[in-house]
């Protein structure tokens, strides 16, 4: 296990998690939403881990703006991430990869792969955004009402002082459609046990840049932008899965089914009774995803 900090031609300086020795093939893990690596340590690392058939090594690593990496330097956008994860490849001699994204995660994925596909092994996303979906516009709107109640503190890091006060504000109606003073005893004690889980994976954000992700989610892509985002996707020539749950309140199994029709040769795998976020705190469930990528990944073999 390695951790490690490498400098961009930019400056920028990229957090990153090795798991494993370079002579092995490398799975690249793409962070969700506005989280830093942490978010695959509880459930889908050990999980995938369990699954696999032949040694991998995994790197994590946060994004710009995101963690323990630099402030961000610019507007956020998915084309800068994307060409920082490359420079990230080049800089660790890495020549491809496999690829696993989770949300937002999942749309870096696309676009690497789409872009880069000389640089890709295989692309595999859970809750796979495909950039028009109204739904997910509608959920990050109502995030962007409640992060808008922490004015205060916006240009402050998640630390331990405010993180409950941040995830009681903009996650728990996220997560219950209620606010926190109307939670039942039930609903307050597994919402304790949620944070304790979810509190690694947000600490060192900048609470101004969560609310910068949450505007990006709720814009409308024009019509020359979404072409390029379709023929990008319609490039991408590498094995593909995509996995997404049927009861996903955040970003709609139909997403992925839209996805399926553009690249043409990806594999769908939608999981009865899966949510957006539970997998990534709970065992049993993020143990379904990663048994689907795990038999993906062992059947390239």
């Amino acid at each position: 296990m390695q951790n490690m900090t490498i400098t961009l031609a930019s400056g920028s300086n990229l957090a990153v998690k090795i798991d494993g020795d370079e002579s092995w093939p490398t799975i690249m893990l793409l962070n969700g939403s506005i989280f830093n690596y942490h978010q695959f340590e509880p459930v889908y690392k050990p999980q995938l881990k369990k699954y696999l058939k032949h040694n991998y090594r995994i790197i994590q690593y946060d994004y710009e703006g995101i963690g323990q990496s630099s402030p961000k330097k610019h507007n956020f956008d998915f084309l800068t991430i994307v060409e920082q994860h490359i420079e990230l490849m080049d800089s660790l001699n890495i020549e491809k990869c496999h690829l696993f994204g989770i949300s937002k995660g999942s749309i870096i994925g696309q676009i690497i792969s789409g872009k880069y596909n000389n640089r890709v092994l295989s692309f595999s996303g859970y809750g796979n955004p495909f950039l028009t979906t109204t739904n997910t516009k509608n959920d990050f709107k109502d995030r962007v009402e409640n992060i808008l109640l922490l004015q205060d503190i916006f240009d402050s890091q998640v630390d331990h002082n405010n993180f409950g006060r941040v995830f009681d504000t903009v996650y728990v109606p996220t997560i219950y459609y209620k606010k926190i003073n109307e939670l039942t005893p039930f609903e307050k004690l597994k919402n304790i046990w949620v944070k304790w889980k979810v509190k690694p994976m947000l600490i060192g954000v900048l609470i101004k840049n969560i609310h910068t992700l949450f505007l990006k989610y709720t814009e409308t892509i024009n019509v020359d932008d979404m072409n390029k985002y379709i023929e990008i996707l319609k490039s991408i020539s590498c094995p593909v899965l995509l996995i997404h749950g049927s009861k996903d309140e955040t970003v709609p199994y139909l997403s992925s089914i839209e996805l399926s029709k553009i690249i043409k040769h990806a594999k769908l795998k939608i999981i009865d009774g899966l949510s957006h976020s539970r997998p990534t705190v709970i065992p049993w469930e993020g143990s379904k995803i990663m048994r689907e990528y795990a038999n993906f990944i062992n059947s390239l073999n």
